[in-house]
């Protein structure tokens, strides 16, 4: 009776072992499906991004409703710069004419260097003829009509604006050119970022919200659509973004 009863249990440990095994082996089994479909849905995308190209994007900016004038994006530190490259050239391909890059802590010189060297060679690879201007830090406050303005922003250039900006208002009083009283927001606004329009649409990568700096005052109407990363961000991410901006219906407080 003891031995009958041994092996019963002997078969069911057996039993359950195959059982987990098996179980276990079907979720690997899943997950490997599902990376490898990835590894496909990514390689279609890219196969089909660069046989229709500019042309794919063209037709894309055409079914828009509206694009945005100033797009802003502010990122987290980690940020690569060739995804940041991508969604440049795609901007401007787009017909985006100004776009703001913005982080806390902006772009060093030899970063920055190798950024506009990025850009540069993806403007060639997808064959663009506009111009793209990558302005870093302390930018001039001014898009250009006949191509995109890439401004690098960051939580120091916002308060070298306003410390600029209350330099040169005070010089105004000094020099008789400006009265205290007139000092509204309207002239404070324009001191401070001048004839550079507010962003229209604001993509918060980081999949939390923040700003990550950038200054509020700068940003009264603009659309604010949060994005969980850049990294590796598709094209049809992105456009999916615009697609969204494209379809709110803004009511300025009415």
């Amino acid at each position: 009776m003891d031995n009958a009863t041994s092996q019963v249990v002997d078969y069911e440990g057996v039993l359950w072992l195959g059982l987990h095994f098996g179980l276990a082996w079907a979720t690997y089994a899943q997950w490997i499906m599902v990376f490898i479909m990835d590894l496909i849905r990514i390689g279609v995308r890219k196969l089909k991004f660069s046989e229709s190209g500019m042309y794919q994007l063209a037709d894309d900016a055409k079914s828009l409703s509206k694009i945005p004038q100033h797009l802003a994006i502010m990122t987290e530190d980690d940020a690569g710069l060739q995804d940041l490259a991508n969604m440049v050239v795609w901007t401007a391909l787009l017909g985006i004419s100004c776009v703001t890059i913005h982080n806390r802590n902006g772009m060093k010189p030899d970063v920055f260097s190798h950024f506009v060297k990025i850009c540069q060679r993806r403007k060639a690879e997808m064959k663009l003829l506009l111009q793209i201007n990558i302005h870093n830090e302390f930018w001039a406050k001014s898009c250009t009509a006949a191509g995109c303005d890439v401004l690098i922003s960051s939580v120091k250039c916002s308060r070298h604006n306003i410390v600029e900006a209350s330099r040169v208002l005070c010089r105004k009083i000094q020099d008789g050119s400006l009265r205290a009283s007139d000092i509204n927001l309207d002239v404070v606004n324009e001191s401070v970022r001048g004839p550079l329009p507010e962003p229209d649409l604001a993509i918060n990568f980081g999949g939390y919200p923040s700003l990550h700096g950038f200054n509020p005052w700068d940003m009264r109407l603009t659309e604010i659509i949060t994005a969980q990363s850049t990294k590796n961000i598709s094209y049809p991410q992105f456009f999916d973004v615009l697609k969204q901006f494209s379809s709110t219906k803004q009511r300025f407080g009415k």
